[in-house]
């Protein structure tokens, strides 16, 4: 017997190799996402910390912003090519990388979510 599906587990981070980041609503509400809000990871050792830096009124571009799919969605969106290059890049894979995410630790009252690069969805 073959299975169609190899795994019903959904991702919660996916970077694509265009710069689009795609980010569900648990992460946004761990992260406390706003439009305000930009995305960076952190290397620790050898661990890849997901966090948002947050800005009071953003003015012009900056790199990872994220904004909502939907007026009143908590599922978000960003963009960075370089971010998704580097994810890609740790991950060993090209064109998308679907990750799940690990637990949340506490940096400077800043709230971490660990990556886990290396088994890809």
């Amino acid at each position: 017997m073959e299975k169609i599906l190899s795994t019903t587990r959904r991702p919660d981070i996916t970077f694509h190799d265009t710069g689009e980041i795609y980010i569900t609503a648990r992460v946004a509400r761990i992260l406390r996402l706003n439009g305000d809000s930009c995305l960076n990871v952190a290397i620790e050792n050898g661990e890849y910390l997901l966090f948002a830096e947050h800005y009071e009124n953003m003015i012009g571009n900056h790199t990872g912003r994220c904004y909502p799919v939907n007026s009143g969605s908590r599922y978000y969106r960003a963009n960075s090519v370089k971010l998704c290059r580097a994810i890609l890049n740790a991950c060993g894979v090209s064109g998308r990388a679907a990750l799940m995410c690990g637990e949340t630790i506490s940096i400077n009252d800043k709230p971490h979510i660990t990556l886990i690069t290396r088994t890809t969805l």
